[in-house]
């Protein structure tokens, strides 16, 4: 944010310049003096002399709030830097919802991870990979059911990750446990993160922080 206040004070000081350059010669000149002699000397009437200097005075002042506007150079420099500005904060917000993603994952994850223990202190085993983390919404149905099954033990239903996929459940003794699992955890949750890759570096696990 820094570098982009500094961006707009070098534009806006080099449209002063540019528009300091550009004013008319006749600005600020005194009409009077060496011009009043030579009137004087011609026997110019003064009436005609003071016509002369309204003239001039309303042509300043209509020049002057003619400089004062932007010309078409001055914007098309504005929209410029405007849209380069606007490039990087889209970056920057780009970049900040990525992160806001990664982090409600492991928030979640780390719900799951409790409610999966007081699944398992009411039930005596955790939810069997064809169970799944729907076993924390509603009473399992398939084999083995739990009898001491006494949720929901989440508030809502189970959610889809971030990125709209659902979270994946393994529990120990089944053939698609990720073999990173570390010995002695009861199950793995994972998340695929933002390419939707199983085993990816995007990847969101419940062993790891």
């Amino acid at each position: 944010m820094l570098n982009v206040f500094r961006c707009l004070r070098v534009v806006r000081k080099t449209l002063l310049v540019f528009r300091a350059t550009r004013r008319p010669a006749f600005a600020g000149r005194n009409f009077k003096g060496d011009n009043f002699e030579k009137l004087k000397f011609f026997k110019v009437p003064l009436k005609t002399y003071y016509s002369y200097l309204k003239t001039k005075n309303k042509k300043r002042v209509h020049d002057d709030k003619i400089d004062g506007g932007f010309t078409f150079v001055e914007t098309l420099a504005v929209l410029i830097v405007t849209a380069l500005l606007a490039s990087q904060v889209g970056v920057a917000v780009n970049r900040i919802v990525k992160k806001a993603k990664v982090v409600s994952a492991k928030n979640q994850i780390e719900a799951f991870k409790l409610a999966l223990s007081t699944y398992y202190v009411d039930c005596g085993s955790f939810p069997t990979d064809e169970q799944g983390l729907m076993a924390l919404w509603e009473k399992p149905v398939l084999y083995p059911v739990p009898e001491g099954w006494s949720g929901p033990y989440m508030d809502k239903k189970v959610p889809a990750d971030p990125w709209g996929a659902p979270y994946s459940y393994f529990r120990r003794g089944s053939a698609l446990m990720p073999q990173s699992v570390p010995d002695g955890l009861e199950y793995a949750i994972v998340c695929l993160g933002e390419d939707g890759v199983c085993g990816g570096e995007n990847d969101i696990v419940s062993w790891q922080e």
